[in-house]
């Protein structure tokens, strides 16, 4: 995703700077009846900042996900899990491949909480009951991080 996002960004701004730079330079020459010919470098400028838009914004999503993740690493209390399922996630597909997500449950002050990981690409290596450890904030349960170990997966 984030080759994406900066794909996304890096052709959105080019994009919309010469689309500007075209409309700034037609500008300058352009009589008051002439507007017609500003439509499409403006048109063109507005398709690059709305992928430059996109870019961004999957590029922040990214960036706070990481920093939540080293604030839940750094900061939450790092409890045990043990694995109950694992389930394939329908809703996305890549290279005609769902990930996987894995629901492990832990007693976290005298009752049972599931949390459930992220999405796992490749295959796994884990089997029901395993332990994995699972950050998290005591402040607000529903702030966690289930850690999947980098060997437990095959690519």
């Amino acid at each position: 995703m984030k080759l994406l996002g900066s794909i996304f960004f890096v052709l959105g701004t080019l994009f919309l700077f010469v689309g500007l730079a075209i409309v700034y330079l037609l500008e300058i020459e352009l009589d008051a009846m002439q507007w017609e010919v500003l439509i499409g470098p403006a048109i063109f400028a507005f398709i690059g900042l709305i992928f430059a838009l996109i870019g961004g914004g999957i590029l922040l999503s990214q960036r706070r996900e990481r920093m939540r993740k080293e604030l839940l690493m750094r900061t939450g209390r790092k409890i045990e899990a043990r694995i109950i399922d694992f389930k394939m996630n329908t809703s996305i597909k890549v290279n005609n491949r769902h990930p996987y997500k894995i629901t492990c449950t832990a007693n976290v002050s005298g009752k049972d909480r599931e949390f459930v990981s992220g999405n796992i690409f490749g295959s796994l290596l884990l089997n029901l009951g395993d332990k994995v450890d699972v950050f998290l904030d005591f402040r607000n349960y529903d702030n966690y991080w289930v850690e999947i170990p980098a060997d437990a997966v095959r690519k």
